[in-house]
């Protein structure tokens, strides 16, 4: 029975749509999706053959490159993130959906995230504890440009750089690089940036202290940048590499 409330669109003749229903004589805005029974994607016809959308098949080696925004295939070979997984073209490249959803301050690899990047599944942990008190070390020694590094991303370099070149044991690069901890053993001391990330995210993670934290960047022979988090932003503070700080170890995910 039809009620007065709806009108019918005619059908369209050889097509598999269904008679589309707008309201009459109102405000109500109602959005139809047709779906056929068969879809052509490349070379081959994919017949649904149960209810719901069945997205395309590929080898990702045969995706369309670049296509529109929002396509949605489904990668059975070649994925670079995996098969058997639906990869989404963001407008920019493809990128494999997943249903995990991280958010800062969670409990999860390893230590509790304070940095996410833009896919969403991928930033940095920092340790739920600090490690202690200890020297940067070598104190008039120049580690070099492998160590000096201030940015986002480099914590891993210049820690790498550290314990090459420095044979002192019980400083904050090597407690970081041999820390083994909930499973994981890629732990570094971070970046100038990178600590400054922890400040700002400093209330998500356990045990923040007031104290001076290192970071892994080499201001001179004799200095090395630290932030006092009992101050703000905005400077690049330097001490000397014989002074004890907080360290507080990282790990990307």
């Amino acid at each position: 029975v039809r009620s007065n409330f709806f009108a019918a669109m005619p059908a369209y003749q050889g097509s598999h749509r269904r008679p589309f229903l707008r309201p009459r004589n109102s405000h109500i805005l109602v959005v139809s999706i047709y779906l056929r029974k068969w879809y052509r994607f490349g070379s081959g016809r994919k017949k649904a053959t149960n209810k719901g959308l069945l997205l395309p098949r590929i080898d990702f080696a045969d995706r369309p490159d670049p296509a529109s925004a929002g396509l949605m295939v489904f990668v059975n070979a070649n994925g670079p993130q995996g098969n058997n997984a639906v990869y989404v073209y963001n407008g920019t490249q493809w990128v494999k959906l997943t249903t995990s959803t991280i958010s800062m301050g969670d409990y999860a690899f390893g230590g509790i995230v304070f940095y996410i990047d833009a896919t969403g599944q991928h930033g940095y942990v920092a340790s739920s504890a600090d490690q202690g008190v200890f020297p940067w070390g070598c104190n008039g020694t120049l580690i070099g440009p492998g160590a000096e590094y201030l940015d986002f991303g480099t914590g891993q370099d210049n820690t790498t750089a550290i314990v090459n070149a420095c044979s002192e044991t019980d400083i904050a690069a090597k407690v970081c690089d041999d820390l083994i901890l909930n499973s994981f053993s890629d732990w570094f001391l971070p970046s100038n940036d990178e600590v400054d990330s922890i400040y700002i995210h400093r209330d998500l993670l356990n045990g923040i202290n007031t104290g001076w934290y290192w970071s892994s960047t080499e201001w001179d022979a004799g200095g090395a940048t630290f932030h006092p988090f009992d101050q703000p932003l905005g400077s690049i503070w330097i001490t000397t590499k014989s002074n004890p700080a907080y360290v507080r170890c990282v790990r990307k995910f």
